[in-house]
């Protein structure tokens, strides 16, 4: 049930340590990215929701994928925004640059999916 409210990184963290998950912070520098989609209100309103949908499901799976193979942890989801953190919970030493590469393969991944889009004919972010 601790899922529901948690990331899934966070919990795998907790099982992995073998420990009972209990509330409380520890201090440490951590690299925190969040991003949303410029214009995604103007978007919304001229798209049927079918295709929003769509369109932030494949949107949000290339983005993730990054941030994963960039040892981050994905937090959520807020609307069309993300937010990630590197270092917390799990140990990153080179969470800044694992932070600043995902940020640019990103936009890599934005490039690559726009160019899929534009041949579908679909709506472009």
């Amino acid at each position: 049930s601790f899922a529901k409210f948690t990331p899934l990184e966070v919990v795998r963290h907790f099982l992995s340590l073998g420990a009972e998950a209990k509330l409380g912070v520890s201090q440490r520098d951590v690299s925190i990215f969040f991003s949303d989609i410029a214009g995604f209100t103007t978007i919304c309103e001229g798209t049927p929701p079918v295709k929003v949908l769509s369109l932030l499901s494949e949107y949000f799976e290339a983005m993730v994928t990054v941030i994963v193979e960039e040892q981050g942890t994905m937090l959520e989801f807020i609307g069309d925004a993300i937010l990630a953190v590197w270092n917390a919970p799990n140990s990153v030493t080179d969470h800044s640059v694992r932070a600043i590469t995902a940020s640019l393969r990103m936009n890599e991944a934005l490039i690559e999916l726009r160019r899929g889009w534009v041949g579908k004919g679909k709506t472009n972010i």
